[in-house]
């Protein structure tokens, strides 16, 4: 009897091509089904904890090292406007050559961001994207997503009350004037530099004392000093 064994060969080269395929094709359903099975799973898991969440800030939400996780938006600004209320009486004295004004920080509205802070808190793992959100969700859930405080103060009222100061130094430049008439210097002045209060500056300095004085479990007393910035002649 005589064997054809390229026959044979190609016969069991084409089982165990069927064989393969048919594996393959079971691990890819099988994948799909527990891929999109995973994917259902997490997103009714991610919807169920957004409408537990409706009105809450997320878990393992932090504002400066504080964790609002559950609480509302209105509850978060609460308690910065209480911690607003500890450092209302903290004096700032504001010196310079031509006066000095101490301010209280309730005159000038200093301390935290409440609007802000409140807002920055609730609007995190909100932004309307599915997988951004999810991200979030899941990072301040686990390992907590921590945002700085935020601080303001009306600058306003600021200018309102060092006006005094403020007049004392502000002085316009003066531009020279050298005039010839027939042969003959008839009007000679030097040029003279201005100056006025630099809010830029003083803005700067203000922000960079506002921890200090929010951080601090007594009504501290400070000292600015007002910077002046010197105004060139044309």
């Amino acid at each position: 009897m005589k064997i054809n064994f390229y026959k044979l060969k190609f016969e069991l080269k084409f089982k165990y091509s069927k064989h393969i395929i048919r594996t393959l094709k079971i691990f890819f359903w099988f994948s799909t089904g527990a891929l999109l099975s995973l994917f259902f799973i997490t997103s009714f898991s991610f919807f169920a904890y957004q409408k537990l969440y409706e009105n809450k800030v997320y878990q393992g939400i932090y504002v400066n090292d504080v964790n609002f996780g559950g609480e509302t938006k209105q509850e978060v600004k609460n308690s910065f406007s209480s911690r607003n209320s500890l450092i209302k009486d903290a004096k700032i004295t504001f010196n310079s050559d031509y006066g000095i004004a101490t301010i209280s920080a309730n005159q000038i509205n200093l301390g935290f961001d409440e609007n802000l802070s409140s807002n920055q808190a609730y609007s995190i793992g909100r932004s309307g994207n599915f997988f951004s959100d999810l991200s979030l969700i899941l990072q301040a859930y686990i390992g907590g997503v921590h945002l700085p405080a935020s601080y303001t103060y009306d600058q306003n009222k600021l200018v309102t009350l060092i006006k005094p100061i403020s007049q004392a130094i502000e002085k316009k430049p003066i531009d020279a004037l050298f005039k010839f008439e027939n042969s003959r210097v008839t009007t000679f002045r030097p040029s003279e530099e201005g100056k006025t209060i630099d809010i830029d500056l003083l803005d700067k300095k203000i922000i960079s004392d506002i921890p200090d004085i929010v951080s601090s479990e007594k009504s501290l007393a400070i000292k600015i000093n007002i910077p002046i910035k010197i105004i060139q002649p044309n």
